[in-house]
């Protein structure tokens, strides 16, 4: 008999336990807006070939408007802006949006590191665009401009999630 207040206290405080820690909890997995470049990318394109480069964000069902930028030698980012031969993009699918960044007529000035970011929260690693006659004739990684746009969720991307602190 002297156990049975500890069994109803056991029981009290259970339940308070699974009431606190229960209340809020939604069944589905949270989702954290990020921007998504593999490590290590490089597009390589001729002078006056076409060259398209590609930065995918998960985005969580929000609207987003991503950015690209130009790193300089003073180690700054100067932001790209569409021109007659540069043109921006972004297509949403389900569960990623896709920003590209196309070179209509790449030339050698356009050879550099490129960035591009949600603002200033959340910033990609760079994407070498190498511009050489050397690249003559070879078949760069512009495959989203074809076929296989559509299938994103095959790629194998690395998830950076980085502060403008860095």
């Amino acid at each position: 008999m002297d156990r049975l207040p500890y069994t109803y206290l056991l029981i009290f405080y259970c339940l308070t336990f699974a009431c606190i820690f229960g209340r809020g909890q939604d069944s589905s997995p949270s989702c954290e807006v990020q921007v998504m470049v593999q490590r290590g990318t490089i597009e390589k394109a001729a002078p006056k070939q076409r060259l398209t480069v590609r930065c995918p964000v998960k985005h969580c069902g929000k609207s987003l408007n991503i950015t690209w930028c130009k790193l300089l030698e003073t180690n700054t980012c100067e932001q790209i802006n569409q021109t007659e031969n540069v043109e921006i993009t972004q297509q949403k699918y389900a569960d990623k949006l896709v920003s590209f960044l196309t070179f209509k007529r790449i030339s050698i000035h356009d050879d550099g590191l490129y960035r591009c970011s949600r603002g200033d929260i959340e910033i990609a690693h760079h994407i070498n665009v190498s511009v050489s006659d050397l690249h003559q004739g070879i078949e760069y990684s512009d495959f989203y401009a074809g076929k296989n746009l559509v299938n994103t969720s095959s790629l194998t991307e690395t998830a950076v999630h980085l502060t403008a602190d860095i």
